[in-house]
């Protein structure tokens, strides 16, 4: 009668749980205070855990007062106390994995607002005389036009054209194409074929 929520709780045997068999009531007992419950520090666990001790029961009777659940008491019958037992166990259970898929999203989130606070592209002036510099530098090696007072439009350009024509794809292709010459391959930017030709920026965005 306790099957779905024992298999919940990844108990052992959920589908032999005799709870009228006094050890068996007891080491589930002992069981779900270590693994889910976890109302006493290790230690003062220790009472619920001799099962075979005259004592267990009177430990367990103050088991269920510590608890303070309303409902829950020593006088109610052995079943009513395993279900709310059971029940306030997969709450805990609950609350435990939402508390750790917040904590993992909330780290997360640091991750990457430290990745973005520390990323090197975001500190650079697109617009310094070394940055345009070494831009113009790029343009003249694929060929790339200038458009004046549009830095961001020339990245895209030769962004584009790297990635299109200097992909391994197109590269191998080129190879393929000219395994068979005597003559030394020289590999150019123009020399691979990948569909994009270099006339103009609008071309390329």
């Amino acid at each position: 009668m306790f099957e779905r929520k024992l298999t919940a709780l990844d108990y052992h045997s959920p589908n032999n749980f005799d709870y009228q068999n006094e050890k068996s009531f007891r080491n589930f007992i002992s069981w779900i205070e270590n693994q889910k419950i976890r109302l006493y520090p290790i230690e003062e666990r220790a009472s619920l855990d001799e099962i075979d001790s005259d004592e267990w029961y009177k430990a367990f009777e103050k088991y269920l007062t510590d608890m303070d659940i309303e409902n829950l008491s020593a006088e109610i019958p052995r079943e009513e106390q395993i279900e709310i037992i059971l029940s306030h166990a997969i709450r805990l259970e609950y609350t435990d994995n939402m508390d750790k898929i917040n904590t993992f999203r909330a780290s997360q989130d640091q991750l990457m607002k430290q990745s973005n606070e520390t990323n090197p592209l975001e500190k650079i002036d697109y617009n310094s005389k070394d940055f345009v510099a070494g831009m113009n530098r790029i343009q003249c090696l694929l060929n790339v036009p200038t458009k004046l007072n549009d830095n961001l439009t020339v990245l895209q350009a030769i962004s584009k054209l790297i990635t299109e024509k200097l992909n391994p794809k197109s590269v191998q292709a080129f190879l393929d194409e000219n395994k068979s010459s005597k003559e030394p391959i020289q590999l150019t930017l123009n020399s691979i074929n990948s569909g994009v030709e270099c006339k103009s920026l609008s071309s390329l965005m």
